[in-house]
């Protein structure tokens, strides 16, 4: 239809005029010299097909438009029709052929919007240049005149021409004993069997000697030196390295027969979709909501089970627990803990400090049992990869001091059931391995005591300082 076929004319013109706009960014970025290189199957038809977009016999338009039509000239891309500062280009400058201003020296807009390719905007372009007498000699159009020295913009151009037999000979020369060695002529072989193989799409025929050989060779067995980086997290919390410790246990006792990368997917698959499932607490939420409480009890107040339970009562009105987590912390579960002696010893502590978090800078090496150092790489990679680091966050649940130094309690939720004292100790180990490592290097004093204490059983497990005791 006739409006489609305008839209599309109207498309085709922009995408024009994109081009040129690239034309013209890539022709003034140059500070001294400019270089352009094309390629034509035949020249003498190129230049006269260039001749012929331009008014012959003439270098400046008869009837150039007023300035005054106009309170701003359109770029130097612009089309009839287009849009720009002060007005439209009019639709007689397509009839005129002429431009608005500078008049002369731009070409027809019939010429710009027929244009199949940059050439056939420089062609033209250039053809009236005082240096292009080769090209208007090749156009054999005596009518064609140069536009005057002082018309020019005052560039200077050099025009040379090259057969595609010319430039195929030049390859041919160079290799015909000119002084070449035995190491570039074997470079200059090697070089024509690469060329083969990539036009045929076959394995490169390096071979075993010459500089081009050795040189494809050192960059395509080139090796990152932070390959074992790029492989590994460079920020960890302390949960996640006791889930990845875990679960290397368990594969490297047989338990883990997933055929899945570790993390891949979840542990447990619910039985129903999630929304279908009750809302309640997952144990995670639940360990959560007991760590909230006792952050946010106050120590000086009674702690019995009923004043445990005002005071959680407090916080819901607060926002500081939301109402699943009421009801999911057991008040006689918090009692029983202050009223045995290690939350005696925490109440007459001189010291308190709960829910703290910390980040600390340990050697790959230690977290990663994989982490290795593959053969034939330098030496200072090895360096490199000696010096990794990874981010460890963490949160320390209670740091206490009295009379004997620093104690460090850990508060555990898990079901105990089933498990002895030595393997719940087992378990947690590196987790608190990393905690009193972290407050010696981060206080600058060493842990005094350790303690797990399990809300399931209300029970503690006492440990040694910077290392749990076996």
């Amino acid at each position: 239809t006739l409006p489609h076929l305008a839209i599309r004319e109207k498309l085709r013109l922009e995408l024009l005029a994109e081009e040129m706009r690239v034309l013209y960014v890539a022709l003034t970025r140059a500070e001294e010299r400019l270089f352009l290189v094309a390629s034509v199957k035949d020249i003498r038809k190129e230049a006269q097909k260039w001749a012929m977009a331009l008014p012959p016999g003439s270098t400046l338009p008869q009837n150039p438009l007023p300035r005054k039509d106009l309170l701003q000239g359109p770029p130097p891309w612009a089309l009839p029709g287009d849009a720009f500062p002060g007005g439209t280009l009019p639709q007689e400058a397509l009839s005129q052929e002429v431009l608005p201003q500078d008049p002369g020296r731009r070409l027809p807009a019939r010429s710009r919007s027929s244009a199949r390719g940059l050439l056939d905007w420089l062609g033209p372009a250039l053809l009236r240049h005082a240096d292009a007498a080769l090209l208007r000699e090749k156009a054999g159009d005596g009518g064609i005149k140069p536009l005057t020295p002082g018309s020019c913009d005052g560039s200077r151009w050099s025009f040379h021409l090259y057969s595609a037999a010319a430039v195929a000979a030049w390859g041919a020369e160079e290799g015909e004993g000119k002084g070449q060695s035995g190491a570039e002529a074997g470079d200059r072989q090697d070089l024509e069997g690469i060329r083969e193989a990539v036009a045929s799409l076959k394995p490169l025929p390096l071979g075993k000697g010459g500089e081009a050989a050795a040189e494809v060779n050192r960059r395509l067995g080139w090796q990152y030196p932070y390959r074992e980086a790029s492989l590994h997290l460079a920020k960890m919390t302390v949960s996640e390295i006791k889930r990845r410790r875990r679960q290397q246990q368990e594969e490297d006792s047989g338990l883990w027969g997933s055929p899945f990368p570790a993390g891949a997917y979840p542990e447990q698959i619910p039985e129903k979709p999630l929304f279908m499932v009750e809302e309640k607490l997952s144990p995670v939420d639940r360990g959560t909501a007991y760590h909230a409480v006792m952050q946010y009890l106050e120590l000086g107040r009674p702690l019995g089970e009923a004043e445990i339970r005002g005071q959680m009562e407090e916080m819901l009105a607060d926002g500081k627990i939301a109402a699943e987590e009421y009801h999911a912390v057991k008040a006689r579960d918090l009692a029983a803990f202050f009223a045995g002696p290690l939350g005696q010893r925490l109440l007459g502590a001189r010291e308190v400090r709960r829910e703290l978090a910390f980040s600390l800078a340990l050697p790959a090496r230690e977290l990663y049992s994989d982490w290795s150092q593959e053969a034939g790489e330098a030496e200072e990679a090895e360096d490199v990869k000696e010096g990794e680091k990874v981010l460890v966050q963490g949160v320390l649940d209670c740091l206490f001091r009295d009379e004997g130094g620093l104690v460090l309690v850990d508060y555990k939720t898990d079901r105990t059931a089933g498990l002895t004292r030595e393997e719940l100790k087992e378990r947690y180990r590196e987790q608190l391995e990393i905690y009193t490592r972290a407050v010696a290097d981060i206080w600058r004093e060493e842990v005094a005591e350790v303690y797990l204490y399990f809300f399931d059983g209300g029970f503690s497990i006492p440990g040694g300082g910077c290392g749990l005791e076996a």
